[in-house]
């Protein structure tokens, strides 16, 4: 059985798969309450969460830079130089056979997705924003990241006072909404909202997707080759913040995730034991 665990810096998700009954695999999610969770308090809530239930193969990602099974740091999170081998190993009893950050999950999840073959610009948009790229069946993760200056950036934990992730990520979309007068706890209260009509919410989350959309054509430009450009993560689960992407992007191919909350976890299921 493989116990698979996608730390964010809002919520956990997770899952146990049988890896020969894989079509009655199911994802769950746990939001956070209160302030952000020490390593300890989120590995005995991840426990409880799975109710003691057997597994064999642990396999975990994380939103920040992973070496060595120590995630060096977390921005959104509030860690540094966290040994998540030593937390699992503590409350698991068990060493993790695979630890990563989300973005590269993600990508593992983009490369079954859209095949090998294809050359992908990558986003995941969360609590914050990450990038990554497959180039040539390669991962790249790190190499591109969402901390850029932008004109409707906000300050944001990396220092940067007009960075991009502090506005187009889910905790960004919130302040934002709030700014306008509109009354939102989080993300889904808001692409609610849009549905429900809410014209400023529709506004707020299309002049979201522009702004990533026009990070990308960056992005790419960086890159030097063609790519298909590919979002994962919540946020971009949204109409309207989809609708923004696309009318910005195009006609450059753009795709979504086919369960964008759920991308990490389907990366690191896919990947070999």
């Amino acid at each position: 059985m493989i116990l698979a665990l996608d730390i964010g810096a809002s919520s956990f998700k997770w899952t146990l798969q049988d890896p020969t009954k894989t079509s009655q695999t199911q994802f769950f999610s746990q939001d956070f309450h209160g302030p952000r969770p020490s390593p300890k308090a989120l590995f005995q809530d991840i426990r409880e969460a799975v109710s003691g239930a057997p597994f064999e193969d642990l396999r975990i990602c994380v939103p920040g830079p992973v070496r060595d099974g120590v995630l060096r740091r977390s921005l959104n999170l509030g860690w540094y130089d966290v040994s998540l081998s030593q937390w699992t190993q503590d409350i698991f009893h068990r060493e993790p056979t695979v630890v990563m950050s989300d973005v590269e999950a993600t990508l593992a999840c983009a490369q079954e997705e859209l095949g090998q073959a294809e050359n992908v610009l990558a986003l995941v948009l969360g609590t914050g924003l990450g990038v990554g790229a497959l180039i040539d069946g390669q991962r790249y993760a790190g190499k591109i990241h969402g901390h850029i200056s932008s004109p409707a950036g906000k300050a944001c934990g990396c220092g940067l006072d007009d960075c991009l992730e502090g506005r187009v990520g889910w905790r960004g979309m919130v302040n934002a909404a709030r700014e306008l007068g509109l009354t939102v706890k989080n993300g889904r209260e808001l692409s609610k909202q849009a549905k429900l009509g809410s014209e400023e919410a529709q506004g707020l989350l299309l002049e979201t997707g522009d702004l990533i959309a026009e990070a990308c054509l960056l992005w790419v430009e960086r890159l030097q080759t063609p790519v298909k450009i590919w979002l994962a993560g919540g946020p971009s689960a949204d109409t309207y913040l989809r609708m923004g992407v696309s009318r910005t992007l195009h006609p450059m191919k753009v795709c979504f995730s086919s369960e964008p909350r759920y991308a990490g976890l389907r990366g690191l299921l896919s990947l070999s034991s």
